[in-house]
């Protein structure tokens, strides 16, 4: 089979363009080739939709799949190796039971397609009793029925025996069985699909996304406006690692891009990963990204590439600014561009260009990406903390809590309060952790009323600190 795959160069490159450097790569080939092995009438159409599986299932799933909040005994769960769920997955679309054609997607819109463990019982279920179609999928979420008295009890985990879809859809659910329904039954239907989760003024929230069209996702399915989330996190299956709805979208541009002389964008990024010790590594990375400017996976390879092997500080600030200039409209990548940037500047002995710059990051956030602002802001006040300066660190969490009163919610709990409170009961400063919760209190900045998941939270922050 290795040989005759090898004799096929279109099999090859669709193959080889979707490795990523973290693959575990000989077990996605022997995956890859077990599929071309068991259906050869099918590999060559469907090379992207095996490839996919062949990135996907090389490394196990995390453990708490598909989410923290069901026991594992729970969740049905089929152990069909890849080829068997490809074959499947192709004869439901000739049975014309799919939403997309797989062999018209490319491998990075599949892998939200494959990235599951259902038994075939589940996917059928869907396809013979789920009506939404791809034009209105988005309606999916406010099918299932919000279990209210489940968020009033605080039962966060599912309570209800097996985890079937049926069962949520009979049931009912809270956001993460809405999103998680919402998921896999858009990809039983071969829509690809993805859970997001978020902090609100509310606390922590859960929606999803789908591919409404080739190249165009839509990534607030059950976000809810009034509750104000900045940002939604997912995983990648490829890699298991968070991706959020900013980089998705990049990543769909990029994919959509990668045409004509974007193409041979790809062609570098391959030589320079195949050859990563050699002297044209980095200069085939920047022939890459000078093709294709939105090549997120070229330039933080280069990134790398800079904090290993540069000592000029003026080098590392040119490739900082050049990382600014590409992704000035993507918001996580031109923050940690802007982190990286004044860190460099630190070391350059310019501590004020520095702090300008961390300061521009909560200016520029307040009101769009104000989780990052706020991660930022909160990585100072502990590096405050860290010097025993208490009360610049005070002055800072109050203009913090100023700043973001009407907008944070759960990310201004989570991700300064709470952090920020903590530290102070550790390093024996309880008055002003007591002082700290006191300001937010009189300022009514947290929604900390009857069944609020932030005022529980608060109870436990309290008690912990007397």
């Amino acid at each position: 089979v290795f040989v005759e795959v090898g004799k096929k160069a279109t099999l090859q490159k669709v193959f080889l363009k979707a490795l990523h450097p973290e693959d575990n790569e000989i077990q996605a080939l022997e995956i890859f080739l077990s599929i071309a092995r068991d259906h050869p009438r099918f590999i060559e159409k469907y090379a992207a939709l095996a490839s996919a599986y062949a990135v996907v299932f090389d490394q196990p799933f995390p453990r708490d799949w598909p989410h923290h909040q069901v026991s594992n005994k729970d969740v049905p769960i089929d152990p069909s190796l890849p080829s068997q769920r490809f074959g499947e997955l192709v004869k439901a679309h000739l049975a014309r039971k799919l939403e997309y054609d797989p062999s018209q997607l490319s491998v990075t819109e599949l892998k939200f397609v494959v990235d599951h463990r259902l038994p075939s019982s589940e996917l059928e279920w869907v396809r013979n009793s789920v009506k939404f179609r791809r034009s209105s999928f988005g309606k999916i979420f406010a099918s299932i029925q919000y279990d209210h008295p489940r968020l009033e009890g605080a039962l966060f985990r599912w309570p209800y025996g097996s985890y079937s879809l049926s069962a949520i859809q009979e049931k009912g659910g809270i956001c993460v069985d809405q999103a998680y329904f919402s998921s896999m039954a858009g990809k039983a239907k071969g829509i690809p699909t993805l859970t997001f989760v978020g902090q609100g003024s509310g606390g922590g929230h859960a929606w999803f996304g789908f591919l409404k069209n080739p190249g165009r996702w839509e990534t607030d399915c059950g976000r809810y406006e009034n509750q104000n989330y900045p940002v939604g996190n997912a995983i990648d299956p490829q890699s298991w690692k968070l991706i959020t709805d900013d980089e998705l979208g990049a990543l769909a541009r990029g994919e959509k891009n990668l045409s004509g002389f974007r193409g041979k964008a790809v062609d570098y990024f391959a030589w320079a990963m195949a050859n990563p010790t050699a002297a044209f590594f980095r200069e085939s990375l920047q022939r890459a990204r000078t093709l294709h400017p939105a090549f997120t996976e070229v330039w933080k390879e280069e990134a790398s590439w800079v904090e290993r092997n540069l000592s000029d500080p003026r080098e590392k600030r040119n490739f900082w600014d050049a990382w600014l200039k590409a992704f000035s409209n993507t918001v996580d990548l031109k923050i940690e561009g802007q982190k990286k940037l004044a860190d460099v500047y630190d070391e350059m002995g310019n501590p004020r260009q520095a702090d300008r710059i961390r300061s521009l990051i909560v200016k520029q956030n307040r009101s769009g990406r104000f989780d990052l602002a706020i991660k930022e802001g909160a990585e100072q006040i502990m590096k405050k903390l860290e010097k025993k300066l208490w009360s610049d660190a005070e002055k800072l969490f109050e203009r913090m809590v100023k700043d973001f009163e009407k907008t944070a919610g759960g990310e201004l709990y989570y991700g300064l309060v709470r952090p920020y409170v903590e530290t102070l009961d550790r390093s024996g400063q309880k008055e002003q952790a007591r002082d700290a919760i006191d300001f937010l209190k009189k300022r009514n900045v947290l929604d900390l009323g009857p069944g609020s998941i932030i005022g529980l939270e608060m109870q436990k922050l309290l008690q912990k600190i007397n």
